[in-house]
């Protein structure tokens, strides 16, 4: 009888019944295990997420969270076990029958005991969604599409809400005729940068009156080039000890009209302040965020229009406009 042989008929022969079940019981026990497991973090970063935004629609949670899932059932199981819990609770929009989600107090008191999180419980959740839905859901957006896209900061992020709470490095600008205050608040370093430079987001959900615009492209201007002819910096601060550089602005614009509003404004101000800003060091640092494709682009490219050639001619620029460049 040769080895092959000997090894078939040991695979042939039937196993002890009793071995048999063990194994399916272990197995079992293991497989529930990492069930309870999986189940306990799906829930904790439910818990974390609406600590740090302070409230989220479901399909935001599930894309924060899950991006992956397109079912979203990881999320609907854990909004669902949180809520048998009394830890979050929820506001159906009348307009489009969306369910907002919150934490509620018991929520709000896990968190801060079991995660070291510094939540806080708004009593006003209810009647602040109706009113502030669309521009928070834009800025939360952005939140999850730069969580997404990673970085040397591992997408590090203010939301909104922290930004309100005074959480974030940057609560406001004050001007000498302004005064700004940033939707949401982007990292580019990680946490071991002896230097910091955050991106300012902007969120434009709709048509701004000609004095509220005057005074966004102003205000965006003076953080991104405070001085003429600057020695290469942006709006620089420091807290807790740590220095901060505004590096960037991200406009997240979801109309060409807002976009083009925009840029209108932009050239309008820059031509009255012409000696205020380094224009060259300005443009690069103007991004527009696209909220339903995720596509960032340069405000200097959007810019490159024939209408806009003598603007750029200004500050000495010839550029070839977008609509001739392929003639």
């Amino acid at each position: 009888m040769t080895l092959e042989t000997t090894m078939n008929e040991q695979q042939m022969q039937p196993r002890d019944p009793a071995k048999a079940a063990a194994s399916l019981a272990n197995l079992s026990r293991e497989a529930g295990v990492n069930s309870i497991a999986r189940a306990a973090r799906n829930q904790e970063l439910v818990l974390r997420a609406l600590a740090r935004f302070g409230w989220l629609p479901s399909k935001q949670l599930a894309a924060f969270g899950w991006p992956n899932d397109k079912t979203a059932r990881c999320c609907d199981r854990a909004l669902a076990a949180l809520r048998k819990l009394g830890m979050v609770r929820y506001k159906t929009r009348v307009s489009d029958k969306t369910r907002m989600f919150a934490l509620t107090e018991i929520g709000v008191a896990y968190v801060s005991e079991e995660y070291g999180v510094a939540a806080v419980y708004d009593k006003e959740f209810a009647k602040r969604v109706e009113g502030q839905f669309e521009h928070r859901a834009l800025s939360n957006a952005s939140c999850v599409w730069w969580k997404k896209s990673g970085g040397e900061s591992g997408a590090a992020y203010f939301t909104e809400y922290e930004v309100v709470k005074g959480v974030a490095p940057l609560h406001s600008v004050k001007g000498k005729d302004f005064e700004k205050i940033p939707d949401a608040l982007f990292m580019f370093d990680s946490e071991y940068a002896k230097k910091k430079r955050l991106v300012w987001v902007e969120v434009e959900r709709g048509h701004k009156k000609d004095v509220d615009q005057d005074t966004l492209v102003k205000s965006l201007c003076h953080i991104l080039s405070p001085h003429f002819k600057n020695d290469g910096h942006g709006l620089q601060l420091q807290k807790n000890g740590i220095p901060y550089e505004v590096v960037r602005a991200i406009i997240v614009c979801p109309t060409e009209d807002l976009k083009s509003r925009f840029v209108e404004f932009l050239f309008k101000y820059l031509k009255v302040a012409k000696y205020s800003h380094d224009f060259a060091f300005l443009m690069p640092r103007l991004q527009f965020l696209d909220p339903a494709t995720g596509q960032l682009a340069y405000v200097a490219e959007w810019a490159r229009r024939a209408e806009y050639a003598a603007d750029w001619a200004l500050w000495g620029y010839q550029i070839v406009p977008l609509d001739q460049a392929a003639t």
